[in-house]
């Protein structure tokens, strides 16, 4: 599938992702060949840097406005609302049907964990924690998580708030990674609940290092082709007190084996570019269905909290130009 990446000026995460997916063959071939020419793709992807919150400038790229039946947008933004067609990790289950949108993994990201990739998956280690948890005190379901579980000897929750990795340097960064990549080594599960977004890297770390995850994202929408059954706990947000209880008779070795297994076929390497090859042809597929983006706009911000979000975000818009005016 011949695919052109398109990506704004600036700081672009995925920017280097897509020109090294040509490199990952499956079966002698790549299931994804980079064009720059954009005509002669069968598809074109744009790929958000995080400058627009709600994918406003993919609504109006030229791209998107020539060859509107095979432009799509990758975001993966906390806040994003599918305006157009595309793929988008934070894709919040009550919204899932307002556009021709998929649910997707994390493909690249700021903050890359080294020491999560260098550490891999090793099923003999031992697990002497139950559960663990280590990330940002962001919202309100891991305020109660940490509520509810910090005192249980069972399990280890650490609060990073404060502490963003990708703000970290040198051997200050070297150590926070290697400190979250030991407690997931020592831990039969890896708690994964919502952060500012209904995902988190969380979940995909956990499948990288053979660890199965517990879900607790009322609004989490999976991607598609990933085997979730075989590995993933899902508890609700009201029921986060009740984890330890749940868990505790799962066996997590075989749980475990499936999600690093789900991970290498579709996440890591050549197994993200599969799919990324068939996620773009299910979009293909149902691009006579999609919305134009006005209609999107409609049905988004009738819900009051995306109202409030969208106003909040016009208002620094404008600030910010403001500034750069002066």
């Amino acid at each position: 599938m011949p695919l052109h990446p398109e990506h704004p000026e600036g700081l672009n995460c995925h920017a280097w992702w897509t020109r090294e997916i040509g490199a990952a063959p499956r079966d002698g071939r790549p299931a994804v060949e980079i064009t720059e020419v954009a005509v002669d793709a069968d598809a074109i992807l744009l790929l958000d840097n995080h400058a627009t919150m709600f994918g406003e400038r993919a609504v109006r790229h030229p791209l998107r406005r020539l060859h509107p039946d095979k432009a799509f947008l990758y975001h993966d933004g906390d806040h994003v609302m599918p305006l157009v067609p595309g793929l988008y990790p934070s894709l919040r289950a009550s919204e899932a049907t307002v556009q021709n949108a998929l649910a997707a993994p994390y493909f690249a990201r700021l903050d890359q964990h080294e020491q999560v990739r260098a550490a891999g998956y090793d099923e003999d280690v031992e697990r002497s924690l139950l559960f663990s948890f280590a990330g940002a005190v962001n919202c309100d379901v891991r305020a109660r998580m940490f509520e509810a579980l910090a005192g249980d000897a069972r399990g280890r929750l650490v609060d990073s708030t404060g502490s963003d990795g990708w703000r970290l340097s040198g051997a200050e960064r070297v150590d926070y990674q290697r400190r979250f990549a030991d407690l997931v080594r020592r831990s039969r599960f890896v708690l994964a609940p919502r952060g500012i977004g209904p995902s988190t890297y969380r979940l995909y770390e956990a499948m990288e290092m053979g660890r199965p995850a517990v879900v607790l994202s009322d609004d989490w929408t999976p991607p598609p082709f990933i085997d979730w059954e075989a590995f993933l706990v899902r508890v609700p947000e009201s029921r986060v007190a009740e984890v330890p209880r749940l868990i505790e008779d799962l066996d997590d070795l075989a749980m475990g084996a499936a999600a690093r297994r789900e991970w290498e076929r579709w996440c890591g390497g050549s197994g993200a570019v599969d799919w990324l090859a068939a996620a773009v042809d299910r979009l293909l597929d149902g691009s006579s269905a999609r919305r134009p983006a006005r209609s999107a706009y409609g049905r988004l911000l009738r819900a009051p909290e995306r109202r409030t979000e969208y106003v909040r975000h016009c208002a620094r818009t404008v600030r910010r130009r403001f500034e750069r005016s002066e």
